[in-house]
């Protein structure tokens, strides 16, 4: 009898051993996760794109790419992330990316405007009309790929939007996968 109760105490022991351990590895967990204080303001890494920009093309005109901060900015103002952090900051980070990948302001353009045909009131007609015809596709292009399925009643849709895609493939794909680098 005596055997089994000290069975038992061992047996909560190591349970409230392993509770403690949880409980430790999730207050480490809940320390790791960046507060909203910790995320980097729109305004920095704005800053930090047109440096990026300048870095390798110092005589730019980054006039384009001002107005489309602008723009995206107004169009996700209302949008967060499940963070909490403004949604500007992940078109800021693809832009980010793509500017250190030294690619034109083009690229870069549709790199902060590439969620807001998709999750905002801005229309692709809207895209070409204030950024011109090039910056419209590359948007169109990578909202085309996020909206891919392989449905056979779909196939003749598809083809059209993959004609479409392949004059700027190699683009669209570096914009495609900076994107995909900063979800979080």
């Amino acid at each position: 009898m005596a055997e089994m109760k000290n069975t038992e105490k061992q047996n909560i022991g190591i349970q409230k051993e392993e509770e403690k351990e949880k409980l430790e590895s999730v207050k480490k967990a809940d320390a790791a996760v960046k507060s909203m204080h910790d995320f980097t303001s729109p305004e920095v890494l704005y800053e930090e794109l047109i440096k990026s920009v300048r870095k390798y093309h110092p005589s730019a005109d980054i006039s384009m790419i001002e107005k489309a901060y602008k723009v995206a900015s107004e169009a996700h103002k209302d949008q967060k992330r499940k963070s909490g952090e403004p949604y500007i900051i992940h078109p800021l980070c693809v832009a980010i990316i793509l500017a250190d990948l030294e690619l034109d302001k083009e690229t870069i353009v549709a790199g902060l405007l590439h969620d807001a045909v998709e999750d905002t009131w801005m229309t692709y007609e809207e895209v070409e009309k204030e950024f011109g015809s090039e910056v419209a596709l590359l948007v169109d292009g990578v909202t085309k790929l996020g909206q891919l399925s392989y449905s056979k009643d779909k196939v003749e849709v598809q083809a059209e939007n993959l004609r479409k895609m392949f004059l700027p493939w190699p683009r669209i794909s570096e914009l495609s996968l900076s994107s995909l680098q900063t979800v979080s």
